[in-house]
């Protein structure tokens, strides 16, 4: 691995091995440094990655293998072993015939791959979709019997072929499993930062596109936790009992972008994207019952800074809320709210702390209140 800059073809092995995770710890190093020291590196680290989704979009959900159709991909460039191409160049070809290679595999290789399949098989591609929008909530039983609430702005989907050799599901958003037991197909809640697999339990999971971390409470039961970002450490794997939570803090790019130096280790997002990652923070003796009570009548609040707490009440009653002084953010706010109406709750908070509001529409404006009366 010495003198990557210097050899181009063993460099873009080292990234091949990263981007199908058989790098060593000392590869990722050497590939972290090589990044970190360029601008111009991390752009071409970038165009591998989008090339090899490129393959791996074309590869999925039917029986052509991935190394295989990448290694066929390089062998239209790399005509002999001693060949050593300036690095710009190579990645132009590899993206044209990248190119070519999808849409000559979809226009027909696939379409053969259709024509012969039997037609029971389609339902291998074909997904159950639900989406709940802003304001609402649902609850669907799923074809095994376990029972799934869904919060607002959340989406779940599942494969028709669900509970025939896999029970997995793909959530976007917040739900709450029970999910029935059966010791010989493991239940799978897919995100896009962890992976949960369990036999038979109740938990929470939220995993907003737009939030920074993705949690996961158990209410009993036996969780297990597992990241989708492999590190020099490892894949992530934690075991929650009930009354625990896992906490997931997200890859930022921008953590990479403006950072020269720094220990952290080097990992792989879902999208194959390098960057730094935290270790999965457990919490203990949590309140799973406040937590999940977003799907009850009884919406408990414990402890909520005003500004995360806007974000829970503009997904439930499908609003827009807007911060006319950033100090109103970091109130601090508990309760028990049942069923009350979106101005009930605003008056509750209004009369809790010095904070003023006005409704437009569906927006909201909170403001500070010189003259609320702390005496009260």
């Amino acid at each position: 691995m010495e003198n990557l800059e210097n050899h181009i073809i063993n460099y873009e092995e080292l990234i091949h091995r990263f981007l199908f995770h058989e790098a060593s710890a000392d590869e990722i190093r050497i590939l972290r440094e090589w990044i970190r020291n360029d601008a111009e590196n991390q752009k071409d680290f970038e165009q591998y990655r989008s090339i090899r989704q490129l393959v791996q979009r074309a590869c999925r959900n039917n029986e052509y293998d991935e190394q295989t159709a990448w290694d066929k991909l390089k062998r239209s460039i790399l005509f002999s072993d001693d060949v050593i191409l300036p690095r710009r160049f190579y990645l132009q070809q590899l993206s044209k015939i990248a190119a070519i290679f999808v849409l000559a595999f979809f226009s027909g290789i696939l379409t053969l791959y259709f024509i012969n399949r039997p037609a029971k098989q389609y339902q291998e591609m074909t997904y159950s979709e639900h989406k709940v929008s802003y304001g609402s909530k649902s609850q669907l039983v799923l074809p095994d019997g376990s029972k799934v609430w869904l919060n607002a702005g959340s989406k779940l989907r599942y494969s028709l072929q669900f509970n025939q050799t896999i029970r997995e599901v793909y959530l976007e958003g917040e739900g709450f499993f029970d999910v029935s037991k059966n010791k010989d197909k493991p239940f799978l809640v897919r995100t896009t930062g962890v992976t949960i697999k369990v036999l038979g339990t109740a938990f929470n999971v939220k995993a907003y596109p737009d939030e920074k971390t993705i949690e996961t409470s158990v209410e009993r039961g036996l969780v297990q936790v597992i990241s989708n970002s492999p590190s020099v450490t490892g894949t992530q794997k934690i075991f929650l009992h009930a009354n625990q939570k896992a906490i997931f803090e997200k890859f930022d790019h921008k953590k990479l972008n403006n950072s020269s130096t720094g220990t952290s280790p080097v990992m792989i997002m879902k999208n194959d994207t390098i960057g730094m990652i935290k270790p999965m923070a457990i919490a203990d003796a949590v309140n799973v019952t406040a937590i999940s009570s977003w799907k009850e009548r009884r919406w408990i609040i414990e402890r909520e800074r005003l500004e995360d707490l806007a974000v829970k009440i503009e997904r439930r009653y499908d609003v827009k809320i807007l911060f006319g002084d950033d100090r109103l953010r970091s109130y601090i706010f508990s309760g028990v709210l049942e069923d009350e109406s979106l101005e009930q709750i605003l008056n509750i908070i209004r009369l809790s702390a010095p904070i003023n509001y006005e409704i437009n529409q569906k927006v909201v404006k909170l403001y500070g209140n010189k003259k609320f009366n702390t005496s009260k």
